[in-house]
């Protein structure tokens, strides 16, 4: 029988995929296995992917000094791309308080982060990194790719840990970084979101708010719907606050970055001579740098900020800090401001807000309303022991700086201070070499009758005739003349305020004048000690007044009106103020003029800005 029957030429006719087999090569077992293999991975590539959980991300334990040696240099690698996390041990455990899991659980496999175990890793890690840039002892920091923490150490804020509770601080601050650090290219692909109308029933400080519309609870966070503003949850939303975004059901996240007001119709609604709030970001040689909205920098011109050349702006402001400031202009290039301008009392319009109905995003108080308010129907608890750790973690912060910067002026006396020991000690030498030669003449003299001891009535009056406020006493009264008088208690109170090693740094200066009716307003003066106004007047004199903040040094204005000029006399002298008393209605404060050739003339102690010259 023929072999091409019906069956093959069937065959041939259904078309080029059924070609007859003699013609294809004839293929072994492992060459059959591998074009297998290469089939279905074709056929993998060509087919919808499947969105797969990434690998979870681990910390990296760092034990050896090699290793933390190859740390820091990573860290300084020029050309890194993404941030890195490290976090250190307990002094006393191999575990961090820290929750270095969830850090990078929240890292995404993107940032890194490496736990550096306290003790011989932990020294060599502070050995190869920046002064002031290192980590140990139960601490985090994140260290951007920019590098701009070498330079900048403050940059690089560095999270505490020493129990449970500043561990689950410092672990919400790092996630709070490491979240708004990610790279945009390596967030999640967007998931399918609906429409969501919620109220703010709760806020999460630094950085999450919950919202509900009955049914649904979903969380809102500043990294996802305002990402380049850097601002804080209560910057952005107040509790019973109505918002409205894209809800997504996988992440549990509401967006409401649609309805973030930009910074053109926040700021349009201020005129000329306005005066509204600012945030200090920056100082320049040319001026101050400021924020009205976030991100929108406006730089203040020395000469409107303050009328005397020789002040400093960093003795006057400090980055961070929240000021008043009158509007002067408003133009196509944005809002023009000054400052030399403002009273105490001037009334301001508050600063916008980002979203509608929401808080102003800067405010003048010391805490925020949004940190004070209860944040929790019923008072929850949970909300409020937020409120509190987050307000605990601020004063540390504000501790650890005001340390920092005390640890730096000491480092500068050092020498000073060493060769004030080396000159102590040269007179302890002379002293004793005195005093040996005292004794041996002592014993070469006839003897006396002894004077008898003084009893117990006898010492407790030699004691409180010691006493701090009988020496004051003792002060008042030594002189005629009102004026010198002055002149010894401004001399005495220097004397004692003044730590030896600083005098050189603060002198007193000889050449300054006691204004004719300043001894009739100190023998005038009510609730407030006489001392007082010597320690306020050796800090104007020395010039420490500029950097003590509690002085409030500030320039007066001719009068009362917006926009008036400093307050001047005719021989060119600038009239200023310093505080002496805080927090009280009637708080008094020492007036001065500053004259032309850098001397200063005391003018007298009043409420407020009064001057009778």
């Amino acid at each position: 029988m023929h072999r091409g029957g019906p069956g093959r030429a069937s065959n041939a006719g259904a078309g080029p995929a059924s070609a007859p087999t003699s013609a294809a090569p004839r293929l072994n077992k492992r060459q059959r296995r591998l074009a297998e293999r290469e089939r279905r991975r074709a056929a993998a590539e060509a087919a919808p992917q499947e969105r797969r959980p990434a690998p979870a991300a681990v910390p990296i334990v760092i034990s050896t000094a090699a290793q933390a040696r190859g740390l820091a240099a990573e860290l300084l690698r020029p050309g890194r791309q993404a941030p890195i996390v490290v976090i250190s041990t307990r002094p006393d455990s191999p575990e961090p308080w820290i929750d270095a899991r969830a850090v990078a659980r929240e890292g995404r496999g993107v940032v890194k982060v490496y736990v550096v175990v306290t003790g011989e890793a932990s020294w060599a890690f502070a050995k190869d990194m920046p002064d002031r840039t290192e980590v140990y002892g139960g601490a985090g920091r994140v260290y951007s790719a920019d590098l701009a923490w070498v330079e900048d150490c403050w940059s690089s804020t560095l999270h505490l840990a020493s129990d449970e509770a500043s561990g689950a601080r410092a672990t919400d601050g790092l996630i709070s970084q490491v979240l708004g650090s990610l790279p945009r290219h390596h967030e999640a692909k967007p998931s399918q979101t609906t429409p969501l109308t919620g109220v703010v029933k709760m806020l999460l400080p630094p950085d999450r708010a919950l919202v509900s519309d009955g049914q649904v609870t979903a969380t809102i966070s500043p990294e996802d719907s305002a990402p380049g503003l850097g601002v804080d949850i209560g910057q952005l939303l107040v509790q019973g606050q109505r918002v409205e975004g894209a809800y997504s059901k996988q992440t549990g996240y509401l967006n409401v970055g649609a309805q973030i007001i930009g910074a053109e119709q926040a700021l349009g609604d201020l005129k000329p001579g306005d005066a509204t709030l600012v945030r200090v970001v920056g100082m320049k040689e040319e001026g101050l740098v400021v924020e009205a909205y976030p991100g929108q920098d406006l730089t203040v011109p020395k000469e409107r900020i303050t009328s005397n050349a020789a002040d400093r702006l960093e003795d006057l402001y400090r980055i961070g800090a929240v000021v008043p400031a009158r509007v002067a202009s408003v133009g196509p290039d944005g809002l023009g401001l000054s400052m030399d301008d403002l009273d105490d009392d001037e009334p301001l319009v508050p600063a916008p807000s980002l979203l509608p109905g929401g808080p102003p995003w800067i405010e003048e108080t010391e805490v925020a309303a949004w940190e004070e308010a209860d944040q929790g129907e019923g008072g929850d608890a949970r909300s409020q022991r937020i409120t509190e750790l987050e307000q605990a973690l601020a004063q540390s912060r504000a501790r650890l700086s005001d340390l920092s910067l005390r640890l730096e002026e000491a480092r500068g006396h050092a020498e000073e201070a060493a060769g004030e020991l080396a000159r102590q000690r040269r007179l302890r030498q002379e002293a004793e070499e005195e005093l040996s030669q005292a004794r041996a003449a002592l014993k070469r003299a006839p003897a006396r009758p002894q004077a008898p001891k003084p009893g117990p009535v006898k010492r407790a009056e030699t004691a409180k005739a010691l006493s701090p406020e009988a020496l004051r006493e003792d002060e008042e009264g030594l002189f005629l003349d009102p004026v010198d008088q002055i002149r010894y208690e401004i001399y005495v109170a220097w004397a004692r305020q003044t730590p030896p090693v600083d005098k050189e740094r603060w002198p007193l200066p000889e050449r300054y004048i006691v204004g004719e009716a300043f001894p009739q307003a100190l023998e005038e003066l009510e609730g407030i000690d006489r001392s007082r106004v010597m320690r306020a007047a050796v800090d104007v004199l020395t010039g420490r007044a500029r950097e003590i903040s509690s002085r409030n040094l500030h320039a007066l204005r001719a009068s009362a009106a917006g926009g008036s000029p400093v307050r001047t006399r005719r021989d060119g002298a600038v009239a200023f103020r310093v505080s002496l008393q805080e927090g009280t209605p009637s708080a008094r404060r020492l007036h001065f003029w500053r004259l032309p050739d850098g001397r200063i003339e005391l003018i007298n102690v009043a409420v407020h800005d009064e001057i009778d010259v």
